[in-house]
Order: structure tokens, then sequence, then C-alpha cells
């Protein structure tokens, strides 16, 4: 009853806000993900758990980060672009489930007060509602993000482990103890940030994290 009554906002709001592809922003029908131009030429990686992490069991991505699933990114983080994350989430939970691996519980990246009041809303926490609502698993604020004055961005990747290790905390362990846990974000850059909230989750009793990212930067020579 309450995901019918959902539904039928959504296409209360989509009479009057279109659905969007979220590569090149046109209008699509509500049901699609991306527009038939970009369904040809902006492809997610064919190998679904890439790479393995020392605090957690691996990493699932949808594209490198360039070009247009870098523009995808930007509307939903900057431009306010929350209905980006419905179209985004249905094809990253295509990606999670050709891992093939079961998850009881997601938890998204938690972002600092600061960014948050700036922002108006997490971007890593609506597509992980957002892949709650798809999948039926259950979403958890388990991670809190200690405010700091270092933008990751500007930092070097050594910096950014450092800090990473000194910003993001547990709560509510009884919540983690025993789940196989799928972490949330947009982007993966060097990894510190999913390290970090993965070493949380695991001290948290998680019995295994993967985590789940848009795009994951590529690694330059």
């Amino acid at each position: 009853m309450k995901n019918s009554l959902f539904e039928m906002k959504r296409k209360i709001g989509y009479a009057f806000f279109p659905a969007r592809c979220p590569f090149c922003d046109c209008v699509i029908k509500p049901s699609e993900n991306l527009c038939q131009t970009c369904a040809k030429t902006v492809f997610p990686e064919e190998t679904s758990v890439r790479i393995r992490e020392d605090s957690s069991r691996g990493l699932i991505f949808l594209y490198p980060y360039d070009g247009r699933p870098k523009e995808a990114v930007r509307r939903l983080k900057f431009e306010g672009r929350k209905d980006l994350a419905v179209p985004l989430a249905r094809l990253l939970w295509e990606q999670v489930q050709k891992s093939g691996i079961d998850f009881d519980l997601i938890v998204p990246v938690p972002m600092s007060r600061r960014k948050l009041r700036q922002r108006g809303y997490n971007q890593a926490q609506v597509l992980g509602e957002e892949l709650a609502r798809l999948s039926g698993i259950p979403w958890r604020s388990c991670l809190v993000h200690k405010d700091t004055k270092n933008d990751q961005h500007q930092l070097s990747a050594r910096e950014r482990s450092y800090w990473a290790e000194r910003t993001y905390f547990g709560k509510g362990e009884e919540n983690c103890r025993g789940k196989r846990i799928l972490l949330i974000d947009d982007v993966y850059t060097t990894g510190s940030t999913i390290r970090a909230c993965a070493k949380c989750l695991n001290e948290a009793g998680a019995a295994c994290v993967f985590a789940a990212v848009l795009c994951k930067t590529e690694r330059k020579n």
C-alpha cells in the first residue's frame, strides 16, 4: 500500500516535471533510465565487482568518472537534481544484481553537517533510499561524519586517507551486527572514504561490506 501510494505521487509529479535522462537531460518516459541515444553510447562496466579492498570485500561501480556519467553526478550533487537519483539508482541496482551477492542492509556514506546545510541533501542517502525502495532491502544511517574544515577534493591521496580515518564513525552497531552491508556513495576517487567507512562497519560487527558507487575515478599512470 505504501509503495503504491508512493508510485501514484511520483506519476503525478512526472505530469508537471517530466523524467529526464541523467546523461543528456532530455525528456524520457518515466519507465526509462536513459534516452535512446545515450543507451547506445553510455555503457556500464561489464564486470561488476572490480577490486578488493583492505576493509571491504569489493567495489561495484557503473562507469568511469568521465564524460556524460561525470556530468550526471555533477547534476545530482550540485544542481539540486535529486530526480536523477531515480534512473541512476535503477542502473546501479541492475549492476549490483549482476554481482550475484545478496545484501541485508544498505548504508549510505554520511555527509558533514556543513555540506548538508549548503546542499540541502546527501546525494548518497538519496541514492540509498531509492535503492532500498527498488530492492526491498532496508537502509539505515549507521555512520556519522565528524565535521572538519578539510574538503576532500583539495587533499592529496595520503591526506585523504589520514583525514578519512578521523572523520567517519559508526553508530547503531546493533543494526550492523552479522549483516551483509551494501555501502553507497556517488564517486570512488582514492578509496579512502570507502575504506574508512567499511572499517567502521566491520568493527560494528558486519559480516561483510561491499561498496557500490555510480562512478570510479580512473588511476593515472
